[in-house]
């Protein structure tokens, strides 16, 4: 199902070339149709894209891109040997990658929760160390500055005195 569709710009997709493929007709009379739902209203602007392929004789040819909405507001109006068939193939291939896209979103959304769950602790228990290494550093410095009075209160004092030889 997944050839019959695309993503661009956020939005499943299909083209003309796709659509005439799968009802059987030719790219020309759906492109014909296409561009006569198009004048007249029934397909606006935001439903489709006109694009190009490139053709086995390596050449530019016209097609369009369509919107899910541009497609169901179209099928309709397009006949062909396949219709009922390509009709059901697209609309389920839309559905189905409605639903997976759906179900991929509400995963990442999920995954980002639980990142986002994850990060918070992990900075609280950042800031947790970071204060317990800060309150760490002052008893260290405290401590130091205690035993250096210790030392020097009980450091043995020499005096220096003068000693007379008697000569």
């Amino acid at each position: 199902m997944n050839e019959l569709l695309f993503i661009r710009d956020g939005e499943i997709k299909t083209t003309s070339l796709i659509v005439a493929s799968i009802y059987g007709r030719s790219h020309n009379k759906v492109l014909n149709d296409l561009r006569a739902l198009i004048d007249e209203g029934y397909i606006g602007l935001s439903e489709f894209r006109q694009s190009y392929y490139v053709n086995l004789q390596n050449k530019r040819q016209p097609m369009y891109e369509l919107s899910e909405g541009g497609f169901l507001r179209a099928m309709p109006f397009l006949g062909g040997k396949k219709a009922k068939e390509g009709q059901a193939r697209l609309v389920d291939a839309f559905l189905e990658l409605r639903a997976e896209l759906a179900n991929r979103n509400h995963k990442y959304q999920q995954e980002l929760h639980d990142f986002e769950l994850e990060y918070r602790y992990s900075k609280e228990r950042a800031s947790l160390a970071g204060r317990t290494l800060q309150k760490r550093k002052t008893e260290i410095l405290e401590l130091s500055a205690r035993k250096l009075r210790l030392e020097s209160r009980f450091q043995l004092r020499l005096e220096f005195c003068e000693v007379s030889t008697g000569k």
